[in-house]
């Protein structure tokens, strides 16, 4: 019961932490993806800072993706683009800032495709995606027990 208490604990930080979307092509029409993933870095830096310094609680990316229905889209694109934003979130989180996650728009289940706004991603079908956002996962939760092993140690030489 105390280690689910704990992790509802982890939940509700999240859930009290500002929480922003990022959808860069429909922000900027007609640019170019250089520009796109440009202006993606910029203000993922932007905001990642600001969440640190000015409000001073954690981020969650809460939504972000690439829409099937740009005339410009194809998965390789959106892998490329998942990637980046995942770097950017990995990086942050390993020099300890702010950045708590993010969430894809939007995962769906086989069967559900008609429930689809052009952002779905049925990762069945998907197999490159399905393994971007598992080797995000997977570095992410190495990152989070190694900072865990790294503050217990710090902690214990700091009461010596």
């Amino acid at each position: 019961m105390a280690s689910r208490l704990g992790n509802l604990a982890e939940v509700a930080l999240i859930e009290v932490a500002d929480s922003t979307c990022l959808f860069s092509e429909s922000w900027l029409p007609g640019k170019d993806e250089d520009s796109q993933m440009a202006f993606m870095r910029r203000w993922m830096w932007s905001h990642f800072n600001d969440s640190r310094t000015i409000l001073k609680k954690p981020l969650v990316l809460a939504e972000f993706g690439r829409s099937s229905k740009d005339p410009n889209y194809n998965i390789n694109k959106r892998d490329s683009y998942m990637k980046s934003i995942y770097s950017n979130i990995y990086m942050d989180a390993r020099h300890g800032g702010a950045v708590a996650g993010g969430l894809v728009w939007q995962l769906q289940a086989d069967g559900m495709g008609s429930y689809g706004d052009g952002y779905e991603i049925i990762l069945s079908n998907n197999p490159s995606t399905n393994h971007i956002i598992s080797q995000q996962s997977h570095a992410m939760t190495t990152l989070s027990h190694l900072l865990r092993i790294r503050g217990h140690h710090h902690a214990n030489h700091t009461h010596i």
